[in-house]
């Protein structure tokens, strides 16, 4: 099953189940740049325990999910070449020639 990141407790204000659960703090929810500045103070303050490198805040574009560790991530399979910029951006020249077919008409009935 997927996850929902608990949709029904986030709609009660709770944060997500295994956040709740984790005895160590090493899963967090929250606004990016709260959790930013987290990751920051965890790897600066500890530079012999992690990679310096926040994984997810540059990656295509920036990811919803951040991640440190103690190892160089690609040794740890992330893939460390994907593009610096927003995914759907690298799209762009793939979908140019089929603009038209998406701008037509509203009152068009595709049946």
């Amino acid at each position: 099953m997927k996850c929902t990141m608990c949709y029904e407790r986030l709609q009660e204000g709770k944060r997500p189940a295994c956040v709740e659960a984790c005895p160590t703090d090493t899963l967090m929810f929250g606004q990016k740049r709260e959790l930013m500045e987290v990751a920051r103070h965890r790897v600066y303050s500890h530079p012999d325990k992690y990679v310096h490198q926040i994984y997810g805040e540059h990656e295509a574009g920036g990811t919803g999910w951040l991640y440190l560790s103690a190892v160089p991530f690609d040794q740890i399979g992330f893939r460390t070449t994907s593009a610096q910029r927003p995914i759907p951006n690298t799209q762009n020249s793939f979908w140019f020639p089929f603009r038209w077919f998406f701008s037509v008409s509203p009152r068009c009935c595709w049946g």
